[in-house]
């Protein structure tokens, strides 16, 4: 497997996910984890098993709403254990950062 990948996917907060109950009243708003937490989630889709281990630098530029779909760019150094990420709503950038990780032996 090449140490360097670069890959895309699309996901998407539906209204009535819980973490928006009070995130914010009349107006909700994804919460910056629960968007992490999607990127993480892409990394363990792509590369199995992984143990997220922190997060360097991360900015959220804009707000997302619920209900739309959100673009995740991901470029992953496995053997580093890094990769830089960058989310898109309505064709903006979102919020981008990077995560650490070490990949964890099969279970």
């Amino acid at each position: 497997m090449a140490t360097r990948v670069e890959f895309r996917c699309e996901t998407r907060i539906e209204p009535d996910h819980p973490c928006l109950a009070g995130h914010f009243p009349g107006q909700p708003v994804v919460p910056a984890v629960l968007l992490l937490d999607e990127v993480s989630e892409a990394l363990r889709t792509r590369f199995g098993n992984l143990r997220l281990l922190g997060l360097p630098n991360a900015k959220f530029l804009q707000p997302i709403a619920p209900a739309v779909t959100i673009q995740i760019e991901l470029i992953a150094d496995v053997a580093a254990g890094s990769a830089r990420f960058r989310c898109f709503s309505g064709g903006q950038l979102a919020a981008q950062g990077e995560l650490r990780f070490t990949q964890l032996a099969p279970q």
